[in-house]
């Protein structure tokens, strides 16, 4: 989705980031819900005729986009949505004329302001999307808002689809009743329950080391030797495995976030918010969204790389419910990030305050 702006309206009395979203946070919001898209400044649209001028930015618009740090107006949104919105911010020319492109990422939740903003003109609880040329209410009507979820339902459904194709082609070939599904990185089983009609998880034991059956398995698949993983021709792959003990009990140390930041506020010797913690956390690369939520995760939110210390669990298998949990031991290994200044500049771009 593309769309044109000649000029951004200013105010003396405004810093750069209320001047951007006083004039794009409602466009930057219905396209990051609908498909994403790019705003392109500097362009004169006519909507009556289509026809469109390249006329380039006043100067007074550069110094203004020019001085928009985009971590800034992130936190921004994340203040509005209580979630990220990824944008970029491009300057680019035609001959000696000037212009810029803002670049937005499609979300994958439905962002909604969680209060009033009247200089953005937001109102807490609307859904805004993009339509044909216009920003649209989708639960200004019950059948608006329903037709609304219905796409976002199907484009989950068309990207899970997308993700399974394309590892498994053969996957309409095979009776999901006879798959099972192994992920030796958080210890979990995934397989058909046929009283259920549904899929179900578990827990495992499984030996990771280097010499481990599972990694025999795995690093012949990856070299492309699959015929070479048996000892004897004809073995079947389940046996060199050897027997799955599904867990009875969760023997695995965990807390929750929220006493994971309390013992850091209390150790640190900052003050630091439970959003602050999280792009600690983004930084160290456990996680791969530093707006992720904690009770409804998604499943590239966290790098499995780090799962020592931040996992995703199942929290009820009927309901199909998960929540981020993490290793007691996150906390030691969280707090120099968190006490080190040169750490906390690079992160939020500033030193946090200090402990009073």
């Amino acid at each position: 989705m593309i769309d044109y702006k000649l000029e951004l309206k200013l105010s003396p009395e405004a810093n750069e980031i209320v001047i951007f979203l006083r004039n794009f946070a409602k466009d930057i919001l219905a396209f990051a819900n609908k498909n994403g898209g790019i705003l392109f400044l500097g362009f004169n649209e006519d909507k009556a005729t289509g026809t469109i001028t390249d006329d380039g930015l006043k100067e007074d618009n550069i110094v203004i986009l020019q001085k928009i740090d985009l971590k800034n107006l992130c936190d921004q949104f994340t203040k509005i949505f209580d979630l990220q919105i990824n944008v970029d911010i491009q300057m680019f020319n035609i001959a000696a004329r000037r212009f810029y492109y803002v670049l937005i990422e499609k979300h994958n939740s439905v962002l909604i302001p969680k209060n009033d903003y009247p200089e953005y003109d937001l109102k807490k609880g609307d859904v805004i999307y993009r339509g044909a040329g216009n920003n649209l209410k989708a639960n200004g009507k019950t059948s608006e808002f329903n037709t609304f979820i219905e796409t976002k339902v199907n484009e989950k459904n068309q990207e899970f689809m997308r993700i399974w194709s394309s590892l498994f082609p053969e996957i309409f070939d095979i009776n999901p009743r006879e798959i099972l599904i192994i992920n030796p990185l958080l210890g979990r089983v995934y397989g058909y329950n046929s009283k259920s009609n549904s899929l179900m998880s578990a827990d495992l034991d499984i030996d990771n080391s280097p010499e481990g059956p599972i990694n025999v398995v795995l690093n012949a698949i990856s070299a492309g030797e699959i015929g070479k993983i048996s000892t004897d021709e004809g073995k079947p792959i389940y046996k060199l495995i050897g027997e799955i003990v599904v867990k009875k009990d969760r023997s695995r140390e965990s807390t929750s976030m929220t006493t994971i930041h309390a013992e850091i506020k209390d150790k640190c010797d900052y003050k630091i918010s439970n959003i602050q913690l999280k792009q600690v956390m983004h930084h160290l690369k456990w996680v791969n969204n530093p707006a992720f939520n904690i009770g409804k995760p998604e499943s590239d939110d966290i790098n499995p790389e780090f799962s020592e210390f931040i996992w995703i669990e199942s929290t009820d298998d009927l309901k199909n419910t998960k929540k981020v949990f993490f290793s007691p031991n996150a906390v030691n290994e969280l707090l120099p990030t968190v006490n080190n200044i040169d750490s906390q500049i690079e992160i939020y771009g500033t030193p946090l305050k200090k402990k009073e």
